[in-house]
């Protein structure tokens, strides 16, 4: 596929055939987490990769949309090595969603479906996980094969004009 085939092609998938996803595609969609850039190269994304029944059920205690997915990454960031500089937004949360936007399109690129939830439990995901405190839970990513009557949702193909993200100066 071609990059732009990949960006168009790709949908949140909320059914997900039962098939294990192959150590080769999980190696591709992983190493994507690792090449994302973050705010001054500092690499504060940190993740947890789920496959096992019982590393699912985690999963599933903490949020109602793994929709059958295989595999779930849990994605967080480690707030003592995040960017922050005084007057702005801390960077961790938007390395975050960089990584796992690499994430979701490699997994899309390896002809896996995957789905943005952040419709989670952090607090217990932070209890069932013994995360420490420095530790910040902010996304999932059910990813895995797309079962054979998914198919995107109501509002996917509905797009803005592109004027219409453009921001204008003011008269």
């Amino acid at each position: 596929m071609t990059f732009r085939e990949v960006l168009e092609s790709r949908y949140s998938v909320r059914k997900f055939a039962p098939d294990p996803v192959p150590a080769d595609k999980l190696a591709a969609v992983l190493e994507a987490v690792r090449v994302a850039p973050s705010a001054k190269n500092l690499q504060p994304v940190r993740f947890r990769l789920f496959t096992t029944p019982e590393e699912l059920a985690l999963v599933d205690a903490c949020t109602p949309c793994r929709y059958g997915a295989p595999a779930v990454l849990l994605f967080c960031y480690d707030d003592e090595v995040a960017w922050k500089k005084e007057g702005r937004p801390d960077a961790g949360p938007v390395d975050v969603s960089i990584a796992c936007t690499y994430a979701m399109l490699e997994a899309a690129n390896q002809g896996l479906g995957s789905v943005w939830v952040m419709n989670a439990d952090c607090a217990k995901l932070r209890e069932l996980l013994s995360l420490p405190p420095r530790i910040l839970p902010i996304c999932l990513l059910p990813f895995g094969f797309a079962a054979p009557d998914a198919e995107p949702g109501p509002m996917h193909a509905r797009r803005v004009p592109l004027e219409a993200m453009r921001l204008r100066e003011e008269a």
